[in-house]
């Protein structure tokens, strides 16, 4: 069992005033080689050095748009490069597994999928002036196509290209929710977030008797552990207990023993940190008079070092 804890942060409707800021930022990615060499560059320090703005705001949330073809931007380990390399191999193997052995020949094909399975954006929580990390992430740019060069003159490390937006609102309210799952497993914490900003599921289960009082707004949330996950699904149990079993047969366990060298912390936890990866760790949900308006049986759901 262990206890997942989140970062969450509202923003109202209100009047306060807002503050937008953007910029275009570029970031060389160091070419991959060797036996340990890796497509997953940690960037975290390489993007901050460049948007000092940050440290101004209050509270408010952050988008990483990756305009440059043929990458991925995540949340993962900050620590352990081993986790990294590991992180590529698994990727080789989903390609595969994905476009088969055809299309394993068409390297074009081979960059597409891998970046939608990570995708290109992250919106994260910022408060005090910094990103709202867990202590052991940071953000990964992925190069899945480090044979080009983006401009001709850095020596084949590709130049990736992000966009960066600052939402800047100094009235949100941030706060920390600890979730402590039952068992291993995918669980909803819809309630348990809602209930932690006094706001109510359009579903129920979420009654706090201390409504928030807002009108419209966002509610911006990311598990702060480099091998959980956290997204939006089906709640219903069954649908969880599918999607649990699902992602084991993407990322096996028996990958610890054919390829992965970062083992030492248990035999579901690469597993998780690229589960992580795939599913993510952030999400954005929408409050309409006081709930978090959400479809039926839709729900966020966490998966820690279990799915």
């Amino acid at each position: 069992q262990r206890h997942h804890q989140m970062s969450s942060k509202v923003g109202s409707g209100g009047t306060t005033k807002r503050r937008w800021f953007q910029k275009r930022i570029e970031v060389k990615c160091p070419k991959a080689s060797g036996r340990n060499g890796t497509h997953c560059y940690l960037a975290t320090t390489a993007i901050l050095r460049q948007i000092p703005e940050i440290r101004s705001i209050k509270s408010g949330a952050i988008n990483f748009f990756l305009n440059s073809p043929g990458g991925s931007l995540s949340v993962n380990e900050n620590a352990d490069p081993t986790v990294r390399t590991d992180m590529d191999g698994a990727m080789e193997r989903m390609c595969e597994a994905g476009v088969g052995q055809n299309g394993m020949k068409d390297r074009n094909l081979q960059r597409a999928f891998k970046s939608s399975l990570f995708g290109q954006s992250l919106t994260l929580p910022v408060a005090d002036g910094n990103i709202l990390f867990g202590t052991w992430q940071g953000i990964y740019l992925c190069s899945w196509d480090d044979d080009r060069d983006d401009d001709g003159d850095n020596g084949g490390c590709p130049v990736r290209k992000i966009t960066v937006t600052i939402y800047h609102e100094p009235s949100a309210q941030v706060r920390n929710v600890t979730v402590k799952p039952p068992e291993r497993g995918v669980h909803s914490i819809t309630a348990e977030i809602a209930k932690g900003f006094h706001l109510e599921t359009k579903n129920g289960g979420a009654k706090s008797g201390k409504k928030q009082k807002m009108g419209q707004g966002v509610l911006y949330a990311m598990v702060k552990h480099t091998s959980a996950s956290m997204g939006l699904t089906c709640v219903k149990p069954q649908d969880m207990k599918t999607l649990d079993k699902a992602f084991d047969n993407v990322v096996p366990e028996k990958w610890n023993d054919e390829f992965f060298i970062h083992t030492y912390e248990g035999p579901d936890d690469m597993p998780g940190h690229v589960k992580s990866s795939l599913f993510g760790v952030a999400t954005s949900l929408p409050i309409n008079g006081g709930e978090i308006d959400l479809p039926e049986n839709v729900g966020l759901v966490l998966g820690g070092r279990i799915m």
